[in-house]
C-alpha cells in the first residue's frame, strides 16, 4: 500500500461503501494506512488516496487516530472558516479553503460500531476534506484557475528546495 499522486485516476471517482462482512479487516486496513499518514505528517487520509475505493479515511494524530467507514455528514454550522490546507497526495501544494466550522458527523467504527461525533475547526476541516476525497472531490476543485495557478508555481519552487535539501543529505 502507497500514497497515490495527485494524476491517479482513483482520486477523481466515488469510492464504494465499506462492507464489514465482505471486505478487508476493518482494523487491518486502519493499521497499515496510519503509518502511511504519519509518515508524511498528515492529519488525514482517504482510502483512495492509497488506492482503495473504500468510503472509509483516517483523521488525527499519532496519540489519537479515529477511522470513519462509511462516513456521512448529519449537519454543519453556518459559519465557515477559512485556513490553508494541504493533502498528501498533492506534497507542498497549499491552499485557502472555505470549511464550516463545526461538523455533525456520523460514520461507522472499525469496530462496525454507529458512531455520532461533533468536530470542530482544524478536525472539522478535516472530516470534509477526507469525505469529499471519497466522493472524487478534490481540494483543487474549490479555488479559482489563476489561484490554482499560482499556488502551482509555489509548489514547484517548494519541491525543488526540498529536492535540493536531500540530496545534500537534509543539510541547509
Amino acid at each position: 500500500m502507497e500514497l497515490v499522486k495527485d494524476t491517479n485516476p482513483i482520486l477523481r471517482q466515488s469510492a464504494v461503501d465499506f462492507d464489514f462482512n465482505n471486505d478487508v479487516d476493518p482494523e487491518k486496513l486502519a493499521t497499515e494506512m496510519a503509518p502511511i499518514m504519519f509518515e508524511y505528517n498528515g492529519i488525514g487520509l482517504a482510502a483512495p488516496q492509497v488506492g482503495l475505493n473504500y468510503r472509509m479515511f483516517l483523521i488525527g494524530d499519532p496519540d489519537q487516530a479515529l477511522a470513519c467507514f462509511n462516513p456521512k455528514v448529519v449537519s454543519i454550522s453556518e459559519e465557515l472558516v477559512y485556513g490553508t490546507e494541504g493533502c498528501l497526495s498533492f506534497p507542498g501544494l497549499f491552499l485557502r479553503i472555505g470549511r464550516p466550522k463545526e461538523v455533525v458527523a456520523e460514520f461507522t467504527d472499525l469496530h462496525g460500531k454507529e458512531q455520532t461525533m461533533t468536530f470542530t475547526d482544524i478536525m472539522a476541516r478535516c472530516y470534509c476534506h477526507e469525505l469529499e476525497h471519497l466522493d472524487g472531490i478534490l481540494y483543487t476543485d474549490k479555488v479559482a484557475k489563476l489561484t490554482l495557478q499560482m499556488a502551482k508555481q509555489k509548489q514547484k519552487k517548494y519541491l525543488k528546495i526540498l529536492y535540493r535539501k536531500a540530496k545534500r543529505g537534509g543539510q541547509d
